[in-house]
């Protein structure tokens, strides 16, 4: 019930919050707003009611709760330069919804008391309790009365597109596998390393003598690591790197293409197990162990037909249902009022 209403909702903002990379990558092909908006400003106070859709109203809680959905899935608030234009789209894809709701109403799709009933009980035992379930409602800014006419509206929308949206929309095996092609970077993963790095400091500005020592310093370290003293004790009690050499040295997992030239150059030429010679930095001089090695691989188009058809049947339902609601705004009295 709640996925259609978000699926929808979402699309009206480029937060990227999909369920997959390949989903990512749809997003990203989104074209871009414009820079510079004319959208009429949103006014501080809005009315109780925003819209009407043939006479059913649009409540400003409808806006406020869509609202929260999207900054919790995008993990940040609406961007303020935005706002308007936003929450304007916003209030437009909730008159999509409502004509979407109309409509199924119309073709004996409407939701019963019984349906709406159970769809609430239903999200009610995700919680521990009714007190629980209470709370959750009030931080969302909902009444109960609010919320089964939330779930009313996105079960009828639900069936819309499962009856009258979803069946037009057939994704072939060709298609699948021309995005594959056409898209085919987006579907490599590049080579990574786990290392694990002793690291003495020599910084810009350090005196030649200085560096020296740090130089003599690394090279004595690697000395007594070729005659078997282990590698995350001395990185324990020698490595100026303090929050790796509390880790025994470990540096986490690296990617190619993401760090200093001479690291990369030394890290990626060991195999797992193995340990580099001194290198020298910018920064100062290290010895690096790599403790796993991944070439790059790209994913099969086996692997990932899967998730392409769903992106791409979704992003179709998308384009239908957007063409459902212009046909449909053509025909309805739609009031905005604000």
């Amino acid at each position: 019930m709640r996925r259609a209403f978000v699926l929808l909702m979402i699309t009206v903002i480029a937060t990227g919050c999909r369920k997959s990379a390949v989903v990512e990558q749809v997003a990203a092909a989104a074209p871009a707003p414009a820079a510079q908006s004319t959208v009429k400003p949103v006014p501080k106070d809005l009315p109780a009611v925003l819209a009407r859709v043939n006479g059913e109203p649009i409540e400003r809680w409808e806006l406020d709760s869509a609202i929260r959905e999207i900054e919790a899935l995008a993990v940040h608030p609406l961007i303020s330069s935005e706002r308007d234009e936003m929450m304007r789209a916003i209030v437009d894809r909730l008159v999509g919804h409502h004509l979407a709701a109309q409509e199924a109403r119309a073709t004996k799709l409407a939701a019963s008391a019984a349906e709406i009933q159970a769809s609430v009980d239903k999200a009610a035992r995700e919680f521990s309790s009714n007190g629980e379930f209470t709370k959750m409602l009030e931080a969302s800014g909902l009444s109960l009365e609010q919320f089964r006419r939330q779930t009313q509206i996105s079960l009828e929308l639900s069936k819309f597109i499962r009856v009258q949206i979803s069946p037009g929309v057939k994704i072939d095996q060709k298609t699948i596998a021309a995005y594959y092609a056409q898209n085919l970077t987006r579907f490599q993963q590049p080579e990574t390393i786990r290392a694990s790095h002793i690291f003495i400091s020599a910084p810009p500005g350090t005196s030649p003598a200085q560096r020296q020592a740090a130089r003599a310093k690394a090279t004595a370290i690697l000395d007594e690591l070729r005659n078997g003293v282990d590698f995350a004790d001395l990185a324990h009690s020698q490595s100026d790197d303090f929050a790796s050499a509390a880790a025994g040295g470990d540096i986490g997992t690296i990617v190619r293409g993401q760090s200093d030239p001479p690291f990369e150059a030394a890290a990626f030429a060991l195999q797992a197990g193995q340990v580099s010679s001194v290198v020298e930095t910018s920064l100062g001089f290290e010895v690096i162990k790599s403790t796993e090695h991944h070439q790059a691989t790209t994913t099969s188009l086996d692997q990932v037909k899967g998730e392409i058809e769903q992106v791409l049947s979704e992003q179709a339902e998308n384009e239908k249902f957007s063409a459902f609601v212009e046909r449909a705004k053509a025909k309805s009295r739609i009031e905005i009022l604000f």
